[in-house]
């Protein structure tokens, strides 16, 4: 299933994750270098691996940085780490949040058990502490480079 990153068809991430054996989050790694479009796509990729069904199905992610042949693409470990510090902040913000609800959201002890499956109390976020699978790895879509590294993670998944 692909399904879009363009938020008129988030609305449909529930069900895909629900039912997924693994995500592909695709990135583009040119456009990255942006602090906007960065700060965009970790607000996507924490959307992603927040959903309950992530954690409890322990559904593996792969995080392909697209567009690696172009020279001003950044590299799939500078864009962990760059990602890694906003999904922190992300995780801040949205644990502050909760606290302020004082538990009055109706979904607030969901939110928070899965914030807390993301990255311990006081913690930088790291996704190697992620309770599932996360790997990057770069590629060119139009090329075909990086094709063999889906392929493999795609069957490494479907095999379990």
């Amino acid at each position: 299933l692909d399904l879009p990153g363009h938020p008129s068809l988030r609305y449909k991430l529930h069900q895909a994750v629900s039912s997924a054996a693994a995500v592909i989050f695709v990135v583009d790694a040119v456009a990255a270098a942006d602090a906007k479009v960065l700060r965009v796509t970790a607000e996507h990729l924490f959307t992603v691996m927040k959903e309950p069904a992530m954690v409890a199905n322990a559904t593996p992610l792969l995080v392909f940085c697209n567009k690696a042949d172009v020279p001003s693409a950044c590299s799939p470990l500078a864009l962990e780490n760059a990602l890694a510090d906003e999904i922190s902040t992300l995780i801040d913000m949205h644990t502050s949040r909760l606290e302020d609800t004082d538990g009055e959201a109706p979904d607030a002890a969901a939110q928070a058990a899965a914030l807390a499956a993301l990255r311990p109390p006081s913690a930088r976020f790291d996704f190697a502490a992620v309770p599932y699978t996360v790997r990057f790895t770069a590629g060119a879509a139009l090329t075909g480079q990086g094709v063999d590294d889906l392929r493999e993670f795609v069957s490494h998944a479907f095999a379990q």
